[in-house]
């Protein structure tokens, strides 16, 4: 037994006041040799993993506490009878489902705060319903929980992760007088948000229902907004969330990004040690820079790597991020290179600085956990708005140093499957020029040397400024660089006292430097 955070009191009272609020639904459908008992053993396996899983709220006379009961208490329904599977008589059943559910709620009674429905359907599967309180399952844990239970499923052990009480012990051991001092330090001379005054909408029906208005907006359109006013997309989604008529009901959105870009709008995780930037000369050509640190804990440091920095190597003529590094923490017996970024590329780029932290992310690599988005400008106008790209890389037998596409049916030495998708977010024009470009977002899916560039070239789009894969034509001296950066990084964390979710975001240079029309 041990206190609710602040965060979880607010949704406990809301719920307190009506017994709907802050209920989560979420639904599925079950087929092929799926059957009740299987998933019943699954969840019981992932909620005596989690503690967070059973635990119910007490609410004495001082305060409102949190207990994680000895069993799983889950309430199971089978519903009786069988839906009809015809045209839209499933979505029909689901919709009223759904309303009674969600009106009937949680309380401070319930003996947990989590219960599944079953409703089988005329053409054989299971519809699944799990209705879940937001006071115990967050955004973050979420994703964790659903991986997990499929692992169940699928008969896998489940993962070690930290236990919510860690987050609670560590916030309850902090010194709140040196915490409210440290933040009014950080906030001077910031002016107060000012809240939205959005007024209420009225109902001519005068019905109490939700009311919902959908629309859709292109990525590329919420991008021009966010970058006319000054701020990041994950700003203009989070003002749009908070948007409400004054009942709790909010405005969400879908525009044309999947489920994974939306998901990796939010906002970045805050750097629970900040720092100024690490300042950098390259003697060479008189150039200075700037190391920012994003991130800083026990065990990981992310930074912002500028585009014309070696990430390691020899420094007798300028210096790298790794001298840097361990110049600003000459307490660090060693750093852990994580992973690569070319000279030229900028953004996002972590290090360990423990060797925990490289083992766990060598780990996350190995099984495509962390999940990596890159910015680049690439030559021409491409067609489509959304591309896949697999294509076989390998160094080239004249020079290792550089990578190419093996010819279809060639046996090259090193070859190895690769794999990239990308959207286009801009079709535009370099900045100053009358060089046709196009601003594209690249999530590669394999990490392969030079993959990205190797893949747009060989589609004929190369990266602007790219010295070893771009034509000619792709270069041009309006851009100082390479036009490729790692914007965000995403990863499962399980460091104590940390967030589970860990999220970089290294702000976005590349856009400025394009224009709409080409120069005269």
């Amino acid at each position: 037994m041990y206190p609710v955070m602040p965060l979880q009191a607010g949704f406990l009272s809301a719920m307190m006041r009506d017994a709907s609020e802050y209920t989560v639904q979420i639904a599925f459908d079950a087929t092929g040799n799926m059957d009740v008992q299987r998933l019943r053993a699954a969840w019981h396996a992932v909620a005596m993993a989690h503690p967070i899983v059973p635990t119910v709220f007490v609410s004495t006379s001082s305060r409102l506490v949190q207990a994680v009961a000895k069993d799983d208490c889950t309430e199971w329904t089978e519903l009786d009878g069988m839906w009809s599977a015809d045209a839209d008589a499933p979505q029909a059943s689901t919709d009223a489902f759904i309303t009674a559910d969600r009106a009937r709620g949680f309380s401070m009674t319930s003996a947990e705060f989590h219960r599944f429905t079953i409703a089988r359907i005329a053409d054989g599967h299971m519809r699944v319903f799990w209705t879940q309180h937001h006071s115990v399952i967050g955004g973050w844990s979420l994703p964790m929980i659903m991986r997990d239970l499929a692992a169940a499923l699928d008969g896998h052990a489940l993962e070690p992760r930290p236990a919510f009480r860690t987050v609670v012990d560590f916030i309850a051991a902090q010194d709140a007088a040196a915490t409210e001092a440290f933040w009014t330090q950080q906030l001077v001379g910031l002016e107060p948000a000012q809240p939205l005054s959005l007024g209420h909408s009225a109902r001519s029906d005068g019905e109490d229902a939700p009311l919902a208005q959908a629309c859709s907006t292109p990525m590329a359109e919420l991008q021009r907004a966010a970058q006319h006013a000054g701020v990041k997309v994950a700003v203009v989604l989070k003002a749009a969330d908070s948007m409400s008529d004054g009942d709790g009901d909010g405005v969400s959105g879908s525009g044309a990004a999947a489920p994974e870009q939306a998901s990796e709008a939010l906002a970045p995780t805050p750097n629970p040690n900040p720092m100024p930037p690490i300042p950098g000369l390259d003697a060479r050509f008189g150039r200075t820079f700037e190391l920012a640190i994003l991130y800083l804990d026990e065990h990981l440091l992310v930074v912002d790597k500028p585009w014309n920095l070696r990430v390691d190597g020899p420094t007798d003529t300028t210096p790298t991020v790794e001298s840097l590094l361990k110049g600003a923490f000459p307490r660090c017996e060693r750093l852990h290179l994580l992973h690569q970024l070319d000279y030229a590329t900028s953004g996002v780029h972590m290090w360990g600085l423990s060797k925990w932290a490289a083992r766990i992310v060598g780990r996350l690599f190995q099984r495509k956990q962390i999940q990596k988005t890159y910015t680049a400008i690439v030559y021409g106008h491409m067609e489509e708005d959304e591309f896949t790209i697999r294509l076989p890389l390998a160094p080239r037998p004249e020079d290792s140093t550089r990578m190419h596409v093996p010819a279809e049916g060639a046996s090259v030495p090193e070859t190895k499957e690769a794999h990239t998708e990308g959207r286009v977010v801009r079709r535009a024009w370099v900045r100053g020029t009358a060089l046709a470009a196009t601003l594209v977002e690249l999530r590669p899916r394999t990490g392969r040397r030079h993959q990205l560039r190797v893949h747009l070239a060989a589609r004929g789009h190369a990266i602007v400024n790219d010295g070893k894969y771009a034509p000619p034509a792709a270069a041009t001296d309006a851009l100082p660089r390479m036009a490729l950066h790692a914007w965000r990084a995403r990863l499962p964390w399980p460091a104590p006292a940390a967030p589970a979710d860990l999220r970089f975001e290294a702000p976005e240079p590349l856009a400025a430097l394009l224009a709409d029309a080409p120069a005269q």
